[in-house]
């Protein structure tokens, strides 16, 4: 069973005054702004190899947690990197990257570094 519809994982907000001085919040959305980029990078490469990326590898598992904590009975999942234009709702969103259905248990051993 794979459960539920397409969820909004990150969406880049609009910075305060605050942020130029410290803001240790936007960390993690900064982190998967940058693994978004590069697996969308490689896959408009054709890299036959994406899905053994440290990137790729990454995302998936952090998006397998988040998912299998709100949807605990799903066999699996898949997600999609999507380019928007921000503010402008006159432009399109346009689909960069779309996954495999990935198994939603743990059946691939976690990225580790060299």
């Amino acid at each position: 069973m794979i459960a539920g519809e397409w969820e909004i994982v990150s969406r880049i907000a609009q910075r305060s005054a605050l942020q130029m001085v410290w803001f240790p919040q936007r960390r993690e959305q900064k982190a998967v702004l940058d693994l978004c980029q590069e697996v969308a990078f490689h896959a408009a490469q054709g890299l036959p190899e994406l899905r053994e990326t440290p990137a790729y590898r990454i995302l998936r598992d952090w998006l397998r947690i988040r998912h299998r904590d709100r949807h605990p009975d799903a066999d699996g999942f898949q997600f999609m990197i999507m380019q928007a234009a921000g503010h402008d709702e006159r432009v399109t969103p346009e689909c960069l990257f779309a996954s495999p259905v990935e198994p939603a248990g743990r059946t691939h051993t976690p990225a580790t570094g060299p």
